[in-house]
């Protein structure tokens, strides 16, 4: 059966109600929540999707998981269900994010490393991109072994990087010009 469906509209109107509100605060960090939960639990989504399932027990498993969050979200969620788009959750939660990181003065940074940081070098990073931006910085880690030892920053349009994979290939890539100009 085909669904035609746009996330960002949900996630519009749903940021359009927030606004009326202007509780983005407090919507902003329960619909990070619902990302990590939609994240570590994808099988949720196969859950809402199926066809087997009845509306009422999936609208009960919405209430139970997001007990405590806002109505507008936990009905917005049950929406989106209801009209079988459940399969754009994770995208719909994600724009949503996006337009309160605007009106919150947010930017989103990923911080890449060979090894796991401690929250006390992820607080100086964080910090650091405070005080060059003049914004909030949420920072989401990533390790990538293949960086060998060092870090890459990728926010906004900008990538920030210092390690042992990217300096070798600067080296091979010198090696090699200065080759083709003996």
């Amino acid at each position: 059966m085909y669904v035609k469906a746009n996330p960002n509209g949900y996630a519009l109107a749903l940021f359009e109600l927030v606004k009326e509100q202007k509780n983005f605060e407090e919507i902003h960090q329960q619909m990070k929540t619902l990302r990590e939960i939609i994240d570590k639990n994808p099988e949720l989504i196969l859950y809402w999707k199926n066809a087997n399932i009845s509306l009422k027990d999936k609208w009960s498993l919405v209430d139970e998981i997001l007990q405590g969050f806002d109505k507008l979200i936990i009905n917005t969620c049950k929406v989106i269900i209801e009209r079988r788009a459940s399969f754009m959750m994770k995208k719909i939660v994600t724009h949503y994010l996006k337009l309160s990181n605007e009106v919150l003065n947010i930017l989103f940074a990923k911080v890449i490393t060979a090894f796991e940081l401690d929250e006390a070098t992820i607080e100086k990073i964080k910090n650091k991109l405070e005080n060059q931006t003049n914004k909030k910085i949420e920072i989401l880690t990533e390790i990538n072994p293949d960086l060998i030892s060092g870090f890459q920053i990728v926010f906004d349009t900008e990538l920030y990087q210092r390690n042992y994979k990217n300096d070798l290939l600067n080296l091979k890539n010198q090696i090699i010009n200065d080759e083709r100009g003996r």
